[in-house]
């Protein structure tokens, strides 16, 4: 599957952090490689690798430096008929560890000294804030043949918690997929702050770009 994300992220500074991928692992290969740039202020910022197996689990890892501070992120998981049912994800930054870990319907999130234990249920559209890969599953369930608003369920994985998304269809747009024009249809999702415009070229391939609200 070739597909290709752009997704910015809420920091303190203003200037957006923006991922690509285009990368594609041997079709015949039972292990999956992809590896993501970083760009920030349009230069270098870091990398994230993502690696699925075909027993359903998978490994995702990312380091950025940002404005001279370091973010690292470490996903595990296992995805079931597409849904992740269990997965532990450890966020670093500026000397603070979140954990977040999820098994049998039970999560579990430390931030320092705060501790919160909750249930979840296993979905297939997610959002990992540093893992943009998985918002590819975002094109599951948009339809690019409805105009309005479409509502769907977000599982975000960085607080165990599902939320409901508004998208609300746009004009679509030609744009550069993989060195090639295409014309998209075009989505503004709203997930707490961010806003996101959506583009769906086709079932395989996406662009997200975000920007604070």
């Amino acid at each position: 599957m070739v597909w290709f994300v752009l997704l910015v992220i809420t920091l303190s500074v203003r200037s957006p952090l923006v991922a690509r991928s285009q990368v594609q692992s041997e079709p015949r290969s039972s292990q999956n490689t992809q590896t993501i740039k970083w760009k920030f202020g349009g230069n270098d910022a870091g990398t994230s690798t993502y690696v699925t197996h075909a027993d359903g689990t998978f490994e995702s890892s990312t380091e950025l430096n940002v404005a001279g501070t370091t973010i690292k992120s470490r996903l595990t998981g296992k995805l079931v008929d597409g849904a992740i049912t269990e997965y532990e994800l450890v966020n670093q930054q500026a000397g603070t560890e979140v954990t977040v870990s999820a098994k049998d319907g039970k999560a579990h999130l430390k931030a320092g000294d705060v501790v919160r234990d909750m249930t979840y249920k296993p979905s297939k559209v997610l959002f990992g804030n540093l893992h943009p890969i998985l918002s590819e599953t975002w094109s599951k369930v948009l339809d690019p043949a409805k105009d309005g608003v479409q509502k769907i369920d977000v599982f975000i994985l960085d607080a165990a918690t599902t939320l409901p998304v508004d998208v609300l269809k746009k004009k679509a747009r030609t744009v550069d997929v993989d060195g090639k024009k295409q014309v998209a249809d075009v989505y503004l999702a709203r997930l707490g702050t961010v806003q996101f415009d959506v583009y769906l070229a086709d079932r395989r391939q996406m662009r997200c770009a975000g920007r604070e609200r």
